[in-house]
């Protein structure tokens, strides 16, 4: 399970994808399949936070893109390396404000 989220580099797609199935998997977590711990999930949640994308090329900032810049990137790559971790993430985030407010608001 991730213990932090970061970006592929260089590029590799097996790592990208295993990145976006270990981000599904700490969300999986908080609805209760195989909770995760406190520590570890206000570990995730501050490599999140701190993890958000500037620019990546043409994508705007603000992505948790698992790629670290997408020229030459096609549509499919853009939606599954950028877009989807970007849900994870958002998703994870949210439902830690929602269920776990101690932890969202940790200082």
């Amino acid at each position: 399970m991730i213990k932090a989220f970061r970006i592929s580099s260089p590029p590799d797609i097996a790592e990208m994808e295993q990145i976006i199935d270990n981000m599904r998997e700490v969300l999986n977590s908080i609805s209760g399949k195989n909770p995760i711990g406190r520590e570890a999930l206000l570990g995730c949640c501050k490599s999140l936070v701190e993890g958000q994308c500037g620019s990546v090329g043409r994508t705007k900032p603000g992505s948790w893109a698992v790629a670290e810049n997408d020229p030459g990137m096609d549509a499919d790559a853009r939606v599954e390396f950028i877009f989807l971790p970007t849900y994870l993430a958002v998703a994870t985030l949210t439902r830690v404000k929602l269920d776990f407010p101690e932890i969202a608001f940790h200082p």
